[in-house]
């Protein structure tokens, strides 16, 4: 399997859409961005079949995400307010 069609899959399934006619994906356009010192590229992707309506988002999955993300960031500002009091100790 070559990378793009890996791509190709990996976009078909985080869109919902593994179970379409046909999809495609193909580079756009490519530039460097000298300010961030990063590479940026531009992709389309297409697809076809079926006259159903793009799926609805999967609702538990997007609150596990979101209930993943509160952790995370409660623990930043966990780490954040220990840091922040160790300096004052000092």
């Amino acid at each position: 399997m070559t990378m793009w069609n890996e791509l190709l899959r990996v976009l078909d399934r985080m869109f919902g859409f593994e179970d379409r006619v046909s999809s495609q994906v193909k580079k756009i356009h490519q530039t460097y961005d000298s300010n961030t010192g990063e590479h940026v590229f531009w992709f389309e992707y297409r697809l076809t079949g079926g006259d159903s309506p793009p799926p609805k988002p999967d609702l538990d999955m997007l609150e596990e995400k979101r209930a993943k993300r509160i952790a995370y960031l409660t623990e930043l500002v966990r780490r954040a307010n220990e840091s922040t009091a160790r300096r004052l100790e000092d």
